[in-house]
C-alpha cells in the first residue's frame, strides 16, 4: 500500500493492520481534525489510543459535546459504554457520524470492529454520557 499521510499509526505507513483501525478511518473521513489537532498536538497510540483524538481536538478549539450532528466524529474513552451493547476497546474508539436518525440513534461509519470490514456502518443507540462528538471547526 502507498504511504498515506492520515495513517499516523503505521509503521512505515504500509502495514495493512494500520489501514483497518478506527483512527485511520476517522482520519480519512475528517482529515481536518488530523491537520488542525492530531498532527499539531501529538496523537499517540498509547496510552490513550483513540481517546487522544478528543483530547487533541479540544485543545485545538473544536466544539465538543454530547449532542450528535451528521459529519461529527464520535469518540469514546477507554472501555466506555458506547450504547446498543457495544463497549470501546481499552484504547477507546472513534467513528464517523453519517446521520442522526429520528428514533434517537446515530448511523456511524467505522473501522476496527473487524479488520476486514472497512467502513462498517451500523445504527447505534449511543450512550450520551460516554459519547463525545467532535463538531466542525467554525471560523
Amino acid at each position: 500500500m502507498p504511504e498515506d499521510p492520515c495513517n499516523t499509526e503505521g509503521s512505515g505507513g504500509n502495514s495493512v493492520n494500520f489501514y483497518s483501525n478506527c483512527a485511520y478511518w476517522a482520519a480519512e473521513k475528517r482529515p481536518d481534525v488530523w491537520v488542525n489537532a492530531v498532527w499539531k498536538y501529538g496523537y499517540v497510540v498509547a496510552p490513550g489510543g483513540a481517546w487522544n483524538i478528543e483530547v487533541d481536538a479540544a485543545q485545538a478549539g473544536y466544539p465538543i459535546d454530547h449532542t450528535p450532528q451528521a459529519g461529527d466524529l464520535a469518540v469514546w474513552g477507554d472501555n466506555a459504554s458506547m450504547g446498543s451493547g457495544w463497549t470501546a476497546s481499552p484504547g477507546g474508539h472513534v467513528a464517523y457520524v453519517a446521520s442522526v436518525n429520528g428514533d434517537g440513534t446515530i448511523t456511524i461509519s467505522q473501522m476496527g470492529v473487524n479488520p476486514y470490514l472497512g467502513g462498517y456502518t451500523m445504527n447505534l443507540a449511543y450512550n450520551p454520557q460516554e459519547t463525545y462528538f467532535i463538531h466542525q471547526l467554525h471560523g
